[in-house]
């Protein structure tokens, strides 16, 4: 017969109680930090803990979704992979950490940004790997056969590869969200936004795939005007 102790991998009935007290406990910590107070803290409460579950520790990137592969449609074929950081959706996440005082979660975003996007504004992908990386390749897995029977299974996202004018406003609102939220001034941040600015004085004007990722020709979107009229 095999034992607890070998089931749980080593671990006896007590250990495994403390990490989950340990665990518990953390989580009610962290949630009674939130700043809200509305008719909706709850709700609100239980986003921000699927906000920071999201969010890798060791680097401070955000992912977009756990998720791959899921279709839009069942049985159809527009199933992406959403294991990464897209900036869009990591600066909505920003801004909802730190008005609610989250202070470390979004600092450490900040951070993960700046490393991430070093370099030229015109080498800034729409999307990073978790601790950064930029070689995302799309790839079709043939022998799983997806939620549902809806293939084919992706791993990657070929949107890495996009210009999406937008991205540089929802960026550069971040930024200044973060300054008007009293997140610590930095230099670096400052010469992002100047290198951002330099650089949407030429490209505003051109037509990209927007927020909609299409993956046809480059047109011009409203969306990705005014987002650029906002940074």
């Amino acid at each position: 017969m095999t034992d607890l102790h070998t089931l749980s991998g080593g671990f006896s009935y007590r250990d495994l109680q403390d990490a989950l007290i340990a665990t518990e406990t953390g989580w009610r910590d962290w949630s009674s930090q939130c700043r809200f107070k509305g008719r909706w803290r709850e709700a609100v409460i239980r986003s921000l803990v699927t906000l920071k579950m999201l969010t890798f520790t060791p680097t401070g990137g955000i992912v977009a979704a756990a998720t791959t592969s899921l279709p839009e449609q069942i049985g159809g074929v527009r199933n992406w992979d959403y294991r990464l950081c897209w900036l869009r959706d990591a600066t909505l996440t920003f801004y909802a950490l730190l008005s609610s005082g989250y202070r470390r979660e979004a600092r450490a975003w900040r951070e993960w940004l700046l490393r991430a996007v070093a370099g030229h504004p015109a080498e800034m992908q729409i999307m990073y790997g978790l601790s950064g990386e930029r070689r995302l390749k799309e790839y079709e897995i043939d022998w799983l056969p997806g939620y549902a029977d809806s293939r084919p299974v992706r791993v990657g996202n070929a949107a890495a590869d996009q210009f999406q004018l937008d991205v540089y406003g929802e960026l550069m609102d971040a930024l200044y969200a973060g300054q008007r939220f009293g997140l610590e001034a930095s230099s670096d941040t400052w010469n992002l936004q100047l290198k951002l600015l330099e650089f949407l004085e030429q490209a505003w004007t051109k037509p990209d795939q927007g927020i909609w990722e299409v993956r046809g020709r480059p047109r011009h979107f409203t969306f990705s005007k005014v987002m650029a009229w906002v940074a």
